[in-house]
């Protein structure tokens, strides 16, 4: 959770995903490199992350890219069910303050 949450500082733009360096996620979230190569691994094969390789010579490359599209495809339903609660509570607010209210009217005593 830590590094989906760390990747997500990253994404200011739907064209540009996040592409922070395994280093660098490692130092921000104080865990070894190893052990977030094998969290973004594990992310990747159950289809929550997409790692895009950045590989430009047998030698060298480049951070590679996160897209999250595993995770909002799974996400979706569930914020589609909060956004319809919230419109249903909304609703009945607008609702209850439509109500008619009854009128007060001031009751005289008898005894004047």
């Amino acid at each position: 959770m830590n590094i989906i949450v760390h990747l997500s500082n990253y994404w200011w733009t739907a064209d540009n995903v996040p592409h922070p360096s395994v280093e660098r996620i490692a130092k921000a979230i104080g865990i070894k490199p190893r052990t977030v190569q094998k969290r973004i691994k594990a992310l990747h094969e159950v289809g929550l992350l997409h790692r895009e390789e950045r590989r430009f010579t047998k030698n060298g490359s480049v951070p590679n890219r996160y897209h999250f599209t595993g995770l909002i495809k799974a996400a979706t339903p569930f914020a589609e069910e909060k956004l319809a609660k919230i419109t249903a509570r909304a609703k009945e607010e607008r609702e209850r303050l439509n109500r008619k209210r009854p009128s007060l009217t001031l009751v005289q005593s008898e005894e004047d």
